[in-house]
């Protein structure tokens, strides 16, 4: 006979496979798309920005993971091997960008970009809001 805690924990197998499936259902239809032939956007996209984008996604991939490897291993060690005055602080202060929703650091990013785009300096409108959430548009009048 099963234990509660055996029975229980066959209760959740099928919710926990449900999930598994439908978090990964956008990899498994990226990959099969890469099975279907190029079509000419592909082409197109290939001969005149496609080099420029992959590259400026490599650059900003190793300057991102550069960034917070340095970043992050250096302020963790501070925090767990040294003592000081304000160590409790720091250590709260540096999970606040985790607490931090997308709505929050939208609206920076938009005065950024529409300060940079009133100067020429980057083509194109700020980025719009996002929509999914009911307090994307309230909570930037926050920061």
């Amino acid at each position: 006979m099963p234990t509660p805690s055996q029975q229980a924990s066959s209760l959740l197998v099928l919710p926990a496979l449900f999930v598994a499936a439908l978090v990964s259902l956008p990899i498994v239809v990226t990959l099969l798309s890469l099975a279907q032939p190029a079509g000419p956007i592909w082409e197109h996209l290939s001969e005149t920005v496609l080099n420029e984008y992959l590259l400026n996604t490599l650059a900003l991939m190793m300057l991102t993971g550069g960034l917070s490897l340095l970043l992050g291993v250096s302020t963790g060690w501070l925090i767990g091997a040294c003592q000081f005055r304000g160590r409790a602080t720091l250590s709260w202060l540096l999970m606040l960008p985790l607490a931090s929703p997308a709505p929050c650091q939208w609206a920076p990013r938009c005065r950024f970009e529409a300060a940079a785009a009133a100067t020429g300096r980057m083509p194109g409108p700020p980025t719009e809001p996002p929509r999914h959430s009911p307090g994307a548009l309230p909570a930037p009048l926050l920061v």
